[in-house]
């Protein structure tokens, strides 16, 4: 029974892993979108309110997508902790 108890968290802690490996992804892929948002306001000229307005967009989306990661992290280490302490009993 606790081999499969540990085995689920096992499960659980892999798709944890998973699932931190998506946020970074997204996290990237917002980089480099910003990075790109800025090259191409300044070649076109964009006025300040209007650069403003894409970045804080940009800037508020990996807010929360770090947010999102650190709450993950957390669980992962739960987890962790976890199983340890249920292969140590």
């Amino acid at each position: 029974m606790a081999e499969d108890y540990l085995g689920l968290r096992s499960v659980e802690a892999s798709t944890q892993l998973e699932q931190l490996a998506t946020i970074d992804e997204k996290l990237a892929t917002l980089k480099q979108a910003r990075t790109g948002r800025v090259a191409h306001a300044l070649r076109a000229g964009v006025d300040a309110a209007g650069f403003k307005s894409a970045v804080d967009e940009l800037e508020a989306r990996e807010r929360v997508l770090l947010a999102h990661r650190a709450r993950h992290e957390e669980w992962r280490g739960e987890t962790a902790a976890h199983t340890d302490r249920m292969r140590r009993l």
